[in-house]
């Protein structure tokens, strides 16, 4: 099976058995050529500064075209998506789990406060520091409450921007 034909496998899989999305994605990692893998893993461990497709590139010993189109094969996004995607959810794991001020979470994520603002609330639905005010009351009342505050946050990820769900918690 080639990868892209996996590529579609997995997805199609995902969409059927929403509960084998973990172990799909992790096959479909393994499946991932070795210099998309390695210029993932670069991407994640240089969050902090900007990150070029030419160095991307350079780094797994191939053009910048064929370094784009072959990341783009292989994991349906281009790599400046990803980019985005990691930085934002290592934005959010910070937030939940640091006392950083947004300013420093943003600094270690490659992103300027605003950015980070901007782009947090259009993924998320909240701005970061609403989001850790939310987490930081999820945990004050137990990991039940906190588990439906994390559904109602992730069904306001649904809605369309300007229409957030209503969260209730927060009244």
């Amino acid at each position: 099976m080639s990868t892209s034909t996996f590529t579609v496998a997995a997805e199609r899989s995902a969409q059927l058995h929403p509960d084998l999305v973990g172990p799909v994605r992790t096959l479909q990692h393994f499946y991932l050529d070795p210099r998309v893998r390695r210029a993932q893993g670069l991407m994640q461990r240089n969050l902090h500064r900007k990150l070029c497709l030419r160095e991307l590139a350079g780094f797994v010993a191939i053009s910048s075209s064929r370094f784009s189109h072959l990341f783009k094969a292989q994991t349906g996004i281009s790599p400046a998506q990803y980019l985005k995607h990691v930085r934002l959810r290592k934005a959010k794991d910070l937030l939940e789990g640091s006392i950083l001020s947004i300013k420093e979470v943003a600094g270690r994520v490659g992103l300027d406060p605003s950015r980070l603002i901007k782009r947090f609330k259009e993924v998320y639905g909240v701005t970061p520091l609403r989001y850790r005010l939310q987490m930081a009351q999820a945990d004050s009342v137990g990991p039940k409450d906190r588990e439906n505050r994390l559904e109602t946050i992730e069904r306001a990820q649904d809605e369309p921007p300007g229409r957030l769900a209503p969260l209730p918690f927060l009244a």
